[in-house]
């Protein structure tokens, strides 16, 4: 089964080693692992920060922050456990609300969880992620244009 979402390939630790144990299928141990990453990485994200986390260097916390959410919540929907996923999907956006990423993500997590009775309201909330991720998208191109001296 290929990954939800494309790892990216310019990795560096901590989260070359969470792809590590991701591609070795030790799910459990990529789970523990970026989860006690992520919290130290909080601390190196900057508060008012306008470039995207993929846009960063790939050392930098932002983007090291990014990449072990993406492998997590890989690793939690491997396990089967969406809801945790969501959380962590959850948390992502608070840190960086402008990422359309993190709404694309959520509508995909939030449709994947087989267990759903309502899937009336899965579809309705996952369309509301997709929406905001369409809209940041197109604010992002929209802002690259203007710096490019388009309208």
């Amino acid at each position: 089964m290929p990954p939800l979402f494309p790892i990216p390939d310019n990795l560096h630790p901590p989260a070359s080693n969470a792809q590590l144990l991701f591609d070795q299928n030790r799910f459990e141990e990529t789970v523990a692992f970026c989860q006690k990453e992520l919290p130290l990485l909080e601390k190196q994200i900057p508060a008012k920060s306008v470039k995207l986390p993929q846009q960063d260097e790939p050392r930098s916390g932002s983007y090291q922050y990014f990449a072990l959410t993406l492998i997590l919540v890989d690793a939690l929907a491997r396990l089967g456990r969406w809801k945790a996923a969501k959380e962590i999907l959850g948390k992502y956006r608070v840190h960086f609300p402008r990422d359309a990423w993190g709404y694309a993500a959520g509508a995909v997590v939030t449709r994947g969880d087989p267990d759903v009775k309502d899937r009336a309201a899965v579809e309705r909330a996952a369309g509301l992620l997709q929406q905001e991720a369409l809209r940041l998208d197109g604010k992002d191109k929209s802002k690259l244009k203007k710096a490019n001296g388009h309208k």
